[in-house]
This record gives C-alpha cells, structure tokens and sequence, in this order.
C-alpha cells in the first residue's frame, strides 16, 4: 500500500498516513490526513475484499467544530461536492452521504450538521484490477471531503496541464492548501488511464520509465467559451492527451475537437 499512499498524496495534494483504526475487525487499514489532528478530525477506513472495495469516513471522537467547517463549506460548495459524486458513480461507484442520518442532498443545507458519514463501494471483475479499484475509490472519498475542509473560495477556470497549473488555491487550519487542478487531474486520470485519447500513445511505452506519468488533461470544452463559472466533472469535461496532441489541438481558436484531431492522425 506504500506505493498507492504515495500515488494517493502527490495526486491530492495532502499528505496521507496510515492509521490504526479502533475496530479493524472489517478493515484492511485507516487512511488519515496527517495534520489533521486526534481526536478533532476522521479518518477513512477501507476494506478491500476479493472482488470489490469500500471506504468508509469515520469521525472522530471530538468531530463538533469539524462539521461546523463542513457545514459552512457545503453551503458555498455543494457543487464542488456533487461534482466529485457524479464522478465517482459514473465511475461504477456506489456513493451514500448522509447527514443527521438523511440522504436527501438538497437538504444537507438545512440539517444541523451533528453527524456525517461517508460510504463508497466499488465491485472489480478481475483482480488485477483490484489496485486501481482501491486507488479510485480512496481518492474519490477524499476528494469528497477537501471541499468541505477548506475554507476560501476559489477561481475554477484555469487551465489543468501537466504543470499542475491551478483552478484554485485555499488555505485553511486543516488543509494547508487546495489546488483543485490536482484533484481533477487525479481523478480523469484514474477514471480514463494515461493513454492519449487522439492518437493511443503512451508516453511510457515510448520513451521507457522516464515517461512514465507524463500526460497532459485537456478541457473539452474551452475555458474561453465558458459563459460563466462552473464545476468540472472529470470524468466528462476532461480527458488525456499526450504533449504533441495537446499542443496542435490549442493550434487554433476554437481548439479542434478530438474527432477533428483523430481524422487529421489519420491523413
């Protein structure tokens, strides 16, 4: 797991730890953000059995000023919240969120904020698929809660690149910063792979290990054409493109669609 938590916390932009949780009985191990302190934070619990994996958010035993952070948070973010929901079902995972015991999302800006609980599930076919199903489903529950632990607006059109350039940074007591760039591109890397949606090229099969990881995220629909602000999911506004690729689609304005690009490798 060492591996994958590192995977975990460069994509995120957090630190991550290992943790013991109180009853492991039903869990394979406790992921936790590293500054946020016991016992005024949570922790996700995950257990990844033969053909599926599910993480759980545990609260823990001191959560009041916590979920007053995520009350007011929902408030200006559900979107945000939503959007990673949206993702992660379209993605094949079940998500359950309920607060004061209700699942009725429209309602979370009302409730009192006195409990919160988190559940994902996602069911794999092959076990080799059995990583990548842990990495999602533990990235997708995190990404859930860093909305909700943040505490400045941010600007949400700017361009995601490999440059990790950001949509939005945030600073709070709990998360140090959120760059949400980092979160989309973990998250349509997970969902779509590192492959070049246009042309199949794997930067890693062609230039060895040096290239491994070297991908750039596009937006399919311009920034530019954006009339307003708003949240990407993405796991539809965002795909992977290699650097050559990403360069000539921007060659012209309005940006060619992939289908325009895939006809021109062919010629």
């Amino acid at each position: 797991m060492s591996e994958s938590l590192a995977d975990l916390s460069r994509a995120l932009g957090l630190e991550l730890v290992d943790s013991k949780a109180q009853d492991q009985s039903n869990f394979t191990f406790a992921l936790r953000i590293k500054n946020l302190p016991q016992p005024y934070g949570f922790e996700v619990r995950v257990q990844q059995s033969l053909m599926s994996t599910k993480a759980q958010l545990v609260l823990d035993s001191f959560p009041g000023d916590l979920l007053m952070m995520c009350k007011g948070s929902f408030a200006k973010r559900k979107e945000e919240v939503a959007s990673v929901i949206i993702a992660a079902e379209s993605s094949g995972i079940d998500t359950q969120i309920l607060v004061d015991g209700q699942e009725s999302y429209d309602g979370f800006e009302h409730s009192l904020w006195e409990s919160l609980e988190v559940n994902l599930h996602k069911k794999f076919e092959n076990y080799e698929d059995a990583a990548n199903c842990l990495k999602l489903t533990v990235m997708m529950i995190f990404s859930i809660m860093i909305p909700l632990i943040t505490e400045e607006s941010e600007q949400l059109l700017e361009e995601v690149s490999v440059e990790y350039q950001e949509e939005g940074r945030k600073t709070s007591s709990i998360v140090n910063k959120y760059e949400r760039s980092r979160v989309n591109r973990a998250i349509a890397l997970e969902i779509h792979g590192f492959v070049c949606a246009a042309c199949g090229l794997r930067m890693a099969d062609l230039y060895g290990p040096i290239g491994e990881g070297v991908i750039h995220v596009h937006h399919l629909q311009p920034i530019s054409s954006m009339e307003a602000p708003r949240v990407l999911n993405p796991a539809t506004d965002l795909i992977p493109l290699c650097p050559n690729c990403h360069t000539v689609v921007h060659r012209i304005n309005p940006p060619l669609n992939i289908s325009q690009l895939q006809e021109a490798i062919k010629k």
